[in-house]
């Protein structure tokens, strides 16, 4: 009987070390588990980001490729134009130029006023954060 009961302690405690290992085993898939969903989710990133790079890179393939055929017939018709109507379209073009000019320097202009603006509000902030850390002390 005695032998019997040392026995079947003996299964038990077998049994619950097998259980206790299969747990930690449990535990350590567990993390691996969420380690691989954590390094699933950066690779979706990467995947995602490089998709929309790709599809970027595409559109702008295709943009070239317009203004290059666009470059390519307007180059067969000045060609064909008569050396007046290629002057007209010269004039056209430069006055388009200027036009653009102009406006560039505006907004160079006021970016440039912006940004003395900025700069004149964040040395009246840095006098003022002077004056708060003076009275602090």
């Amino acid at each position: 009987m005695e032998e019997t009961h040392y026995s079947t302690s003996e299964e038990l405690q077998a049994t619950l070390q097998e259980l206790t290992d299969l747990q930690d085993q449990c535990t350590d898939l567990h993390v691996m588990n969420e380690q691989l969903e954590s390094d699933k989710a950066v690779l979706l990133e990467s995947l995602c980001s490089q998709t929309e790079k790709l599809e970027d890179c595409r559109s702008k393939m295709v943009k070239l490729r317009q203004l290059l055929l666009e470059q390519y017939e307007s180059e067969e018709k000045i060609a064909v134009l008569s050396p007046t109507e290629r002057e007209t379209n010269l004039v056209e073009l430069l006055k388009g130029c200027h036009n653009e000019q102009q406006e560039l320097t505006l907004k160079k202009e006021e970016l440039n006023l912006s940004i003395s603006q900025l700069k004149e509000k964040i040395c009246r902030l840095e006098e003022e954060l002077v004056m708060i850390s003076n009275k602090n002390r």
